[in-house]
């Protein structure tokens, strides 16, 4: 993480300063230093998801953890959004692009300070259990394959993801053509934002009673009921914002508990095979993350295309239409069934407290406190 953060702050600011070097040279130069800033992005955002399994055995621990990085994860990107306008104004001096440029280097600042003040509080208290033996990243895969829990969750992650950003993808199409008035497109995008931080608030208090599982599928039974009233109610804004919110609440229980179950999942792993991969099994899922991007920008070009979407035109077709209805909430509603179909045979609730146990008394054996 301490590495990672001045790489991601000069990504960030050199992606905002293209040198004059003609349109082949500017694409080439804004490909390189877009590729810098992912890259940092990923040195700075594998370790702080595979952190959690060191910072805490206790699950119930796990999911306030998770609780508390969704939360404010929400109440940070919208302090930088709220933050953004203000600055390019101020900093560019009429200039939107020095003023993004001005932006990023304060943003980068950030990035670093708070980077710095994480990595200096940061105990992990719960080390991984100590390797006899070296591996390799092929064996270290062939771990990860055997790791049903984990398997599962990648599963559930494909589902979420895909059903979740063809969601976003369409809801601008959904507001402009079926509902008529884009303008409730911000309305939405503020009620998806704030409405989950209740439900996230709920979700540690619900932990104690019903386990994790039980909890992500009970988020995604409210979602389904969400996005049956916005497909059957888009003639009512009323009952469309109903929808919305029904929607948003389930999913901050599924947000919050997603990392908490994969930092459990880590815990099988070592149980099983011996050996904590964490950061591998990190990678693995912000790359299936990626694959479910990739998903759901096809699935949702494959259906618009099918109900004959035309970009150009004011007024679309019954068709296309319904193909956005079906783009916007039937899909999400099938990935919904998905990732429930898939938690059913998640049971690692049912076993973790022993797997803790076992972990602990080998750690002793080794001398590890």
């Amino acid at each position: 993480m301490l590495f990672g953060a001045p790489v991601l702050a000069a990504g960030m600011i050199l992606l905002f300063k293209v040198p004059d070097f003609g349109t082949t040279g500017k694409m080439i130069y804004a490909t390189l230093t877009y590729m810098l800033f992912s890259f940092g992005y990923t040195l700075v955002n594998i370790p702080m998801g595979s952190i959690l399994p060191t910072l805490t055995a206790d699950p119930a621990e796990r999911t306030k953890l998770a609780t508390s990085r969704s939360i404010f994860s929400t109440l940070g990107s919208l302090t930088s959004a709220s933050m953004a306008l203000f600055l390019i104004a101020k900093l560019g001096n009429g200039d939107d692009a020095e003023g993004y440029f001005r932006t990023n280097i304060v943003f980068g600042i950030m990035v670093i300070v708070i980077m710095v003040i994480c990595v200096a509080c940061v105990r992990e208290i719960n080390p991984p259990l100590e390797a006899k033996d070296n591996s390799n990243i092929f064996h270290d895969l062939k771990y990860v394959v055997n790791n049903k829990p984990y398997m599962l969750m990648l599963g559930m992650t494909f589902f979420l993801f895909v059903g979740y950003l063809g969601m976003f993808a369409t809801l601008a199409y959904y507001f402009t053509y079926v509902v008529g008035n884009v303008n409730y497109t911000s309305t939405a995008l503020s009620i998806m934002t704030l409405v989950p931080i209740i439900s996230m608030v709920i979700t540690p208090a619900l932990n104690k009673k019903i386990c994790k599982r039980d909890i992500q599928n009970l988020g995604a039974a409210i979602q389904l009921i969400g996005f049956t009233v916005l497909f059957f109610a888009y003639n009512s804004i009323p009952m469309i914002m109903a929808g919305v919110v029904i929607s948003a609440f389930g999913m901050g229980f599924r947000q919050c508990l997603f990392f908490s179950m994969l930092a459990d999942t880590v815990d099988y792993g070592e149980w099983k095979n011996g050996k904590n991969l964490a950061g591998t099994q990190q990678a693995i899922s912000g790359f299936v993350n990626k694959l479910a991007s990739a998903a759901a920008t096809a699935v949702v070009g494959y259906v618009l295309t099918w109900g004959g979407y035309d970009g150009t035109a004011k007024v679309q077709t019954e068709s296309a239409v319904a193909a956005i209805r079906v783009a916007t909430c039937i899909i999400p509603m099938i990935c919904l069934v998905g990732c429930i179909v898939v938690m059913l045979f998640y049971n690692l609730d049912k076993i973790h407290p022993q797997i803790i146990k076992e972990i602990n008394e080998r750690r002793s054996e080794n001398g590890q406190s």
